[in-house]
């Protein structure tokens, strides 16, 4: 499967990546809160032989956090291979990856353990079948707390039944411009589903982009989980394909001239900011999607995640002022667009 940052999905496709996560406990161990860290620490090696004995097939490498540096370990969140739950344990949170980076086995989360995979375009049925087979092959070692009635038992109550989470990530401009998200989200709720915002607040995204969600994962089985959250996803798609024709109908030279001042922009700017790199992306994304600019997927993806402040600060090697990573920000996006 391939790593969304390097996506082959048409540009005029708006759904950006697809992911499922599965949470899981270990009978024998208290939730990782409540673990003395060195206990924790000891599940992490475990889980690295287990998954080296039993996937040949694969190449893995462990990262644990506690080792690493704080910006090192904000470049894998930026590039969602970890969640900000984990980097919250940073004392004895780690994580395994796979080689082209889809696939990433959280240990010492919130859960004791999150299998995680992100795909480009919508996958949701693959990714689910791929890691199942690591969830097999932990479960065969080390027995889960699972309760009969109840299902997967987790920290969070909202985690509970099967465990799984997944997840959708669309660009959505003209939803976003008409003020369509808290419609969006009244709805969702009503169906055990939610959004939000990859970047910046819940309901207004930076860059427009957004993650659409399971909220249940009790009474439910996987498959109708899936099944559900496709049909959401093409529905919210149908919308916000609606309202581009609407805009493209009453403002199209609005628009067009929006999404061309924004490609001038990051092609010749000396400096650039974080938020407001977003914002200019999400409009020649736009335009990728119309047909209006000729940009794949895999350089508008590279764009928006080498452009955040912690892959920045890597690229730059050293301590930096705002003033120095803007210049350097800068100088990456007009990089890329080259």
């Amino acid at each position: 499967m391939k790593n969304w940052i390097d996506s082959q999905v048409s540009p005029q496709d708006i759904i950006i990546s697809s992911s499922i996560s599965l949470c899981r406990n270990f009978k024998k161990n208290r939730f990782t809160d409540k673990m003395k860290c060195d206990e924790a620490k000891e599940n992490v090696d475990m889980i690295f032989k287990i998954l080296c004995d039993k996937s040949q097939d694969e190449e893995f490498k462990l990262i644990k956090l506690w080792e690493e540096e704080n910006k090192c370990s904000e470049t894998y969140r930026d590039k969602h291979i970890i969640s900000e739950e984990l980097l919250k344990r940073k004392d004895r949170g780690a994580f395994i990856v796979n080689k082209n980076e889809t696939l990433s086995i959280m240990i010492n989360e919130e859960d004791n353990v999150r299998i995680q995979c992100t795909v480009d375009g919508l996958n949701l049925h693959g990714i689910y079948k791929y890691i199942n087979k690591f969830d097999d092959y932990i479960e065969e070692d080390i027995a889960y707390a699972f309760h009969g009635d109840y299902g997967y038992l987790s920290a969070s109550p909202s985690n509970v039944g099967t465990g799984m989470k997944a997840t959708v990530a669309m660009h959505l401009p003209a939803l976003t411009i008409s003020q369509e998200i808290p419609n969006i989200l009244n709805g969702l709720n009503r169906v055990g589903m939610t959004i939000n915002g990859m970047y910046g607040e819940k309901l207004k995204s930076d860059g427009n982009m957004y993650h659409i969600s399971n909220q249940i994962t009790l009474g439910v089985k996987e498959d109708e989980i899936i099944e559900n959250l496709k049909g959401v996803v093409f529905n919210i798609a149908s919308e916000e394909k609606k309202y581009r024709e609407i805009f493209l109908a009453e403002h199209k030279h609005e628009v067009e001239d929006k999404i061309f001042r924004s490609y001038g922009i990051l092609k010749n700017a000396k400096m650039l900011k974080s938020k407001e790199t977003l914002e200019l992306l999400s409009y020649i994304r736009f335009g990728a999607e119309l047909g209006l600019l000729d940009i794949d997927k895999k350089t508008l993806n590279n764009i928006l995640i080498k452009s955040r402040t912690s892959l920045v600060m890597k690229n730059l090697k050293s301590e930096s002022s705002s003033v120095e990573q803007n210049l350097e920000r800068a100088n990456i996006v007009k990089d890329l667009l080259s």
